[in-house]
């Protein structure tokens, strides 16, 4: 009787204990309802605590999702309802190039679109009326891609020629050959949709200005055309030149003053500009200098007094190779 009271009892707590595994095993266990990507709602029976966990379970990759209305650190609790949006790859045209392929979590074209630019640092555009569309795997996207950009433009400008009548000249002769001038244009570029929407000029200086070519003719020559002028002048007289150019030393300014390379009167220096006594000739006066060129009384000097010209150079150099000298110099009518 003892004998038979033990095995009963022993299968009792085998019983018991049985039991209470299946109970706890029962209470981990959840019921959990997934709407994959818009569709019905599937019942899962799952042991996962969080909604992470559930997505390994379901074999379900988070770089795929591109939303989900739980947080994934959620806790799993009976009839959790999740949705999931998977991510798509849609089919990307931009301007007339192939289509790419690019994987995104946008539900709609315009979200899309924002966050494609926002990656990109560019601006696009695209059919509106579509903006709304749900994006699917099958979706072809066309878009137009907004920029700007500059164009330069050079226009070269053409040299006057000028005749001098001279009663030394026996016949024609060069004596400046003419240089054409250089006007830069830059212009900014604005497209919208692939197509050029507004341009805006940006920039418009003469960069170099023309030199006039200079011949010297017989009093008796007579010229007379659209691209040619016949001039008086007086002269030639004697000056002693010296010449001057941009460096401190010369000027007297440094790159950093607000008046560097301004001249007196206002032009600013360049070759072709040159320093007199106003007393002798006045600024704005055009002359010819032998050896210099065509050239216009731009500039004065304190040291420029009397039949003295100070003559411009673009270097240093130039100034050191020309030092002083007698030069005849013609005052053009």
């Amino acid at each position: 009787m003892k004998a038979f009271l033990r095995t009963a009892a022993y299968l009792l707590v085998i019983l018991l204990v049985f039991t209470g595994s299946v109970s706890a095993l029962s209470a981990q266990t959840k019921d959990v309802f997934l709407s994959d990507n818009g569709g019905e709602f599937v019942r899962y029976k799952t042991n996962a605590k969080t909604v992470a966990e559930f997505f390994k379970e379901r074999d379900i990759n988070e770089d795929d999702i591109a939303r989900v209305n739980y947080s994934y650190d959620t806790p799993i609790s009976d009839y959790l309802m999740i949705k999931v949006r998977r991510a798509v790859t849609v089919s990307l045209h931009i301007e007339d190039n192939d289509a790419i392929a690019v994987k995104t979590r946008s539900r709609t074209l315009e979200e899309f679109v924002r966050e494609y630019s926002d990656e990109t640092d560019k601006t696009f555009d695209y059919d509106a009326a579509l903006a709304g569309d749900e994006l699917t795997d099958k979706t072809e996207i066309y878009l137009r891609e907004n920029f700007k950009t500059t164009a330069e433009e050079i226009v070269t400008l053409p040299y006057e020629t000028v005749y001098v009548q001279n009663s030394d000249a026996l016949t024609e002769e060069v004596v400046s050959a003419g240089e054409a001038g250089r006007r830069v244009i830059r212009r900014e570029l604005s497209y919208e949709a692939g197509k050029l929407a507004e341009t805006t000029v940006i920039y418009d200086k003469v960069e170099t200005e023309p030199v006039k070519r200079i011949v010297f003719t017989p009093t008796d020559k007579s010229v007379s055309s659209s691209e040619t002028e016949t001039i008086s002048y007086e002269g030639p007289i004697t000056f002693k030149a010296t010449a001057y150019t941009l460096a401190p030393c010369c000027v007297g300014q440094y790159y950093n003053s607000p008046y560097y390379g301004l001249t007196a009167s206002g032009m600013k220096a360049r070759v072709g500009v040159v320093a007199v006594d106003p007393k002798v000739i006045p600024l704005g006066t055009e002359l010819y200098i032998s050896g210099y060129g065509y050239a216009i009384a731009g500039d004065t000097g304190g040291a420029i007094k009397g039949n003295k010209v100070d003559l411009f150079f673009d270097t240093l150099a130039e100034c050191y190779q020309f030092g002083a000298r007698n030069v005849e110099v013609y005052v053009i009518k």
